[in-house]
């Protein structure tokens, strides 16, 4: 398909779609299409040139590219998503994405390597449909209670590694009990998992001969502890949390709800956490605000 065709087709297909819906006639400036296959998905990326024509094509609810998708989906092979960026966010993104892939190469990580991923909740399932293109993946799950592996999460978790084949082993290193729960909720509750784990899963890639153990929410980027690097991928490589949160089941751990309704400190390190995606350009404005209205609301 020619690209400069597909621009202007695209450009007068949006403003068509923008008059059915009765909004506003503006010009919006598409600088640039290209289009990935991912595993069953056809991501179409159309980049223009502002926030403000992002915010023309996307349309009010998601209106406009939702109709837009539904016009192309027939002349892409696989699954057609549309991801919508402005150009300079776009250069930004690649230059994080290389950032990245030299820290990874630079110990020794590269495509194809195994690595160990825990899996336990927010964006865990998101960012290990990202690895499993990439490597060969073997998969820990932390079961020490209902309060950090509720059922529904369990079974989420469950259900994709076994749609995918991907080896799995829960680890039961301790039952939390009522005492340890009331601590942690004065806490961050990431902290307890990474204190009681952190060995555990160490030794479990050492007994595999594994190097490399993906922990995204370790306060680091990236440690070493004994031979093996621990790396929080989510620090390290910009994915965008806006397609992990709308594409991936997001394990929503118990022990966070309730520390966010009891702790002041833990609800504004969530908010500000939020923020920093905001402003990386890993989530967008839209998306961030209703996510920290969502975490306001735990009172």
């Amino acid at each position: 398909m020619d690209k400069d065709l597909l621009l202007k087709e695209i450009s007068e297909k949006i403003r068509e779609i923008r008059r059915k819906l009765n909004l506003k006639e503006v010009k919006v400036d598409i600088v640039d299409v290209e289009t990935v296959l991912e595993g069953e998905d056809r991501i179409l990326y159309i980049y223009v040139l502002t926030r403000s024509d992002k915010s023309t094509v996307i349309g009010p609810g998601g209106w406009v590219v939702g109709k837009l998708r539904e016009y192309l989906k027939d002349r892409f092979s696989g699954n057609l998503k549309i991801l919508v960026d402005t150009y300079v966010d776009r250069v930004i993104l690649r230059k994080k994405i290389e950032r990245a892939l030299s820290i990874l190469r630079g110990i020794g990580l590269d495509r194809g390597e195994s690595i160990l991923v825990l899996v336990q909740c927010s964006y865990d399932l998101g960012v290990l449909d990202f690895l499993r293109r990439h490597f060969k993946v073997y998969v820990v799950i932390l079961d020490i209670g209902s309060v950090v592996l509720p059922s529904k999460n369990r079974k989420l978790i469950e259900d994709y590694l076994t749609r995918y084949n991907i080896p799995y082993k829960f680890i039961s290193p301790m039952e939390l009990r009522g005492d340890r729960i009331g601590e942690v909720l004065d806490n961050y509750p990431c902290n307890l998992c990474n204190e009681i784990v952190r060995d555990y899963l160490v030794e479990e890639c050492r007994e595999r001969g594994i190097r490399y153990l993906i922990n995204n929410h370790i306060a680091e980027k990236l440690e070493k502890f004994k031979d093996v690097y621990i790396i929080n991928f989510l620090k390290l490589y910009p994915l965008k949390r806006d397609v992990l949160r709308r594409n991936y089941p997001y394990l929503k751990c118990p022990l966070m709800i309730q520390a966010l309704k009891r702790d002041r400190n833990v609800k504004i390190k969530a908010i500000e956490t939020i923020v920093s995606e905001v402003y990386e350009g890993l989530m967008e404005p839209g998306i961030g605000a209703e996510v920290i209205m969502e975490i306001d609301k735990k009172r």
